[in-house]
Parts: C-alpha cells; sequence; structure tokens
C-alpha cells in the first residue's frame, strides 16, 4: 500500500511539472501579444524665427500750403494769414485761401526718430517789401496726441520766425522723438506769414526740407 502510494505521488508530482510548465509557456505566449503601457515619452523641440529690420522713414503726408492769389486791402498796410484759419481781416487779405492746414509729417518706418527742418528762405528772401513787416513763422504741433515727446522749443511755444539755413549749418529741431505708433506718428506744421503792402509782386514760394534720424 505504501508503495503504491509512493507511485501515485510520483505520478502526481510528473503532472503537476508538466501543468506548471504548460502554464508558464502559455503566459509568456500571452505576454508577447500584450501592449506595454507607461513608456517614456521623447520630447524633442522646433523654433520659429522672423528676424524684423530697422527702417527709418518719414513722409510729408499734407506736402505744401498754397494761400492762393490775392494782395493786400486798401487801407491795410499787411497781409497776415495763417493754416490755423487766421488772418487780420478779408479787407486786407483780398483773395487769399484761409483753408490751408499745414504741412503733416509722419513717421512711417518702425523705430523712434528725431525730425530736423531746413527752410531755404527767410522772410526777407520768400517774401520781400518792408522788412519791419515783412514775416515768415512756423509752430510744431502734435497732429495725434502724444505723437512727439517733446517738441522743438523754439517752434512749439508759438509762432516762431523761420531762419536760414546755408549749406553745412545744422536744420533746425522741430521733433526730439516722434513715435512710429501708427496711432500716434504725425506732427503738424503750421505756417503763418505777413505780406507787406509794398511786398514785389510776383510768386513768393519757398521749400523746407525735412530729415528724419533714427534713434
Amino acid at each position: 500500500m505504501n508503495e503504491l502510494s509512493n507511485r501515485t505521488l510520483a505520478l502526481l508530482l510528473v503532472f503537476a511539472i508538466v501543468f506548471s510548465l504548460g502554464g508558464t509557456l502559455l503566459a509568456l505566449g500571452k505576454m508577447g501579444k500584450l501592449r506595454i503601457t507607461g513608456m517614456v515619452t521623447n520630447v524633442t523641440e522646433g523654433n520659429v524665427n522672423a528676424t524684423v529690420t530697422s527702417r527709418v522713414a518719414l513722409n510729408l503726408t499734407v506736402a505744401s500750403v498754397d494761400f492762393g492769389t490775392g494782395y493786400v486791402g486798401m487801407g491795410c498796410n499787411n497781409c497776415t494769414i495763417d493754416t490755423q484759419g487766421g488772418s487780420n481781416g478779408a479787407g486786407c487779405c483780398v483773395g487769399f485761401s484761409t483753408s490751408q492746414v499745414g504741412l503733416v509729417i509722419e513717421n512711417t518706418g518702425n523705430t523712434y526718430i528725431q525730425v530736423d527742418a531746413n527752410f531755404t528762405k527767410n522772410a526777407s528772401q520768400f517774401i520781400g517789401g518792408d522788412l519791419t513787416r515783412a514775416n515768415f513763422s512756423i509752430l510744431i504741433v502734435d497732429n495725434e496726441t502724444q505723437s512727439c515727446l517733446t517738441l522743438g522749443s523754439t517752434w512749439s511755444g508759438g509762432y516762431a520766425p523761420v531762419p536760414t539755413y546755408n549749406s553745412g549749418e545744422s536744420a533746425g529741431l522741430i521733433c526730439d522723438v516722434l513715435s512710429p505708433d501708427q496711432a500716434n506718428d504725425t506732427i503738424r506744421v503750421h505756417v503763418n506769414i505777413t505780406i507787406p503792402d509794398n511786398a514785389p509782386a510776383g510768386s513768393k514760394n519757398t521749400s523746407v526740407i525735412i530729415t528724419g534720424t533714427g534713434l
């Protein structure tokens, strides 16, 4: 009986080993079909690049003032007129236009600039006549709010006489820092002239050279 029991135990052991090996092989086969999760993510980087170049540019969006044709009226010793719609009366400024708006300077670049103005003639050269009464003056104002950080002090406090700048001389500062922002990038140059009653007849004209320097 003991001998039979030993044989039985031996057979059971063999079967147990066979089943164990079979189960292990089956499990390994199934593991090969499993998807592995929790892998470490591989991160890499790209880049986007754009290089903006500095551009210094300005434009006279209103480039001329034309007071038209007229004369000093009877009983007046001069005609005074400006681009703010002012004059010393229609009776003294006969025929001249009072609808001029001055010159408008715009910063069309993408950097702050200093703006200088070089006028080629003063009152004597531009208008002529009695030099004690002839006048050619300008006034600088912001055309849009806070366009110029600091307007040229000579020209921003009120109309000031235009000097003559000869070749090689410095131009006149009218704005030390003009903004490039689209909503705040323009200044206006108002013009005031006084024509004496003895000013020589003929076309009166002068030019101004506007220079912008990048900051």
